[in-house]
């Protein structure tokens, strides 16, 4: 839903307790403009049956509602894993460290930092020079 995308980018949080939508700043800084959150309001209450679906299905999913915000804010789906970083995380296949060599499944190609061999010392530290 186009109102809970917007939100979450303008640095709202947004959960369900029970049926009612709650919506909170979260965000860092000046909350954004008055009247752009009211007609996103509005149109989340016009719509609030397909919000609570929404809701429900991401919870459902076992994401944080960090992880929606993050992916919200910065367009890709893969940002949902930025609220894990620096943290130790229990997966279906075990634990591991986000951020860690190692920590992101081989062939995912979209998370993979650039990891480089070595000590990642300059050669000639690395010969006592």
């Amino acid at each position: 839903m186009r109102a809970i995308d917007e939100l979450r980018r303008l640095g709202y949080r947004i959960k369900l307790d029970g049926e009612e939508v709650v919506c909170r700043f979260v965000g860092i800084g000046q909350k954004p403009d008055r009247e752009q959150v009211v007609l996103l309001l509005l149109e989340l209450k016009a719509g609030k049956a397909e919000a609570v679906v929404q809701l429900r299905r991401e919870a459902s999913e076992g994401w944080l509602p960090e992880s929606f915000e993050a992916e919200a804010r910065f367009g890709h789906r893969t940002a949902r894993l930025y609220p894990f970083l620096g943290r130790q995380v229990l997966t279906r296949t075990g634990r591991f460290a986000p951020g860690r060599r190692g920590a992101v499944p081989s062939g995912d190609r979209r998370t993979r930092g650039p990891h480089r061999r070595g000590t990642g010392r300059s050669r000639s530290s690395a010969e006592g020079g």
